[in-house]
């Protein structure tokens, strides 16, 4: 089973890839939004109106579905700014005797609608996308205060 943001971000990409037509390019386009999830059967639209649907399979492990229902609800965590750590520590393992998450998928924040729905993912584990705190420049060159490095780098 995939661990961690990488694991977990990958597994729903590589489901969604593997079940739909949907082209890479159009992949990292795609909001929460398009994504319906209800009695055991995952629908996306893509950027031209075209349902793709990912069926359920029987085991919970293998099933597409509950792959993005688990992805959907980190994703929902990091908007709300919850601990996403945290989530994915209590996390219970995923078994063939687990139930379906995709047959009761938990409400999300309407916020999260709005968010791609595969976001790229910092070296730390985080989303690029909803970090506050910090400017641009300054999570780019350091603190305030810290030189910043002479663009281009030339040696001589």
């Amino acid at each position: 089973m995939a661990s961690g943001l990488f694991g977990r971000r990958d597994r729903a990409l590589l489901t969604l890839a593997a079940q739909t037509t949907i082209p890479y390019q159009q992949m990292t386009r795609l909001i929460v939004a398009r994504l319906h999830i209800a009695d055991g059967t995952a629908t996306i639209t893509d950027s031209y109106g075209t349902e793709h649907v990912v069926e359920a399979a029987a085991d919970p492990v293998l099933c597409g579905p509950c792959t993005l229902v688990r992805w959907r609800r980190i994703l929902d965590a990091e908007v709300r700014h919850k601990s996403v750590k945290k989530l994915l520590k209590d996390a219970e393992v995923v078994t063939a005797a687990s139930h379906h998450a995709c047959r009761s998928p938990k409400p999300i924040d309407d916020k999260t609608l709005d968010a791609a729905l595969f976001p790229p993912i910092n070296q730390y584990g985080g989303s690029y996308r909803y970090r506050s705190g910090r400017s641009a420049r300054t999570r780019h060159h350091g603190w305030p205060g810290r030189p910043r490095p002479a663009w281009p780098t030339t040696k001589r």
